[in-house]
């Protein structure tokens, strides 16, 4: 026998050999990305694990498709009977629906949390430059203007201004 060569397996047996089958989710065990969903080499380049578990048993998606974790809404699930294929539009309302979506803080890119984007509101709203709070914050000013004025970004917190005379802060008025 030589030394070193394996036989190479095919997608089938490799998917199949990453999947724990003991519970109702069928669970990928490989690597996770960094939103929590499962990766897998096909093809020369990495798709949703899940993706690759409805292509094997109904063939390519069409053009436009997504496929959409179903009733677990767990992300490394690969259970056929949990997937269903719909349109990116579908997928985004599953995930506002379910509560799934990943917002704020929770968001894999995020660099502010809840609590500096209402306080930053606050702030700003009192006359603070986004330039001062950026930099007390230490993060870039494009960053938190679209946080707090622009609203590009953060726009599901509910940030009722309530602004109490005593709690300005005179420090935060002045750019030393």
């Amino acid at each position: 026998m030589t030394s070193g060569v394996y036989p190479r397996l095919g997608p089938d047996e490799r998917f199949d050999r990453q999947v724990d089958r003991s519970g109702e989710c069928h669970l990928w065990l490989n690597a996770l990305n960094n939103e929590g969903y499962a990766n897998f080499w096909f093809e020369g380049k990495y798709i949703g694990a899940h993706v690759y578990a409805w292509i094997r048993v109904n063939g390519p998606l069409a053009p436009g498709q997504v496929v959409r974790h179903g009733p677990c809404h767990t992300r490394h699930c690969v259970r056929i009977e949990h997937l269903v294929s719909g349109t990116k539009g579908d997928n985004n309302r599953d995930r506002q629906r379910d509560g799934t979506q990943a917002r704020g803080s929770k968001h894999h890119s995020a660099v502010l949390t809840e609590e500096q984007v209402l306080e930053g509101r606050r702030l700003h709203a009192i006359g603070v430059p986004v330039a001062r709070i950026a930099r007390d914050f230490g993060v870039n000013a494009e960053t938190l203007r679209d946080a707090i004025t622009a609203r590009k970004s953060w726009k599901h917190l509910n940030d009722t201004l309530l602004v109490c005379p005593d709690a300005i802060d005179p420090a935060h008025l002045v750019d030393p």
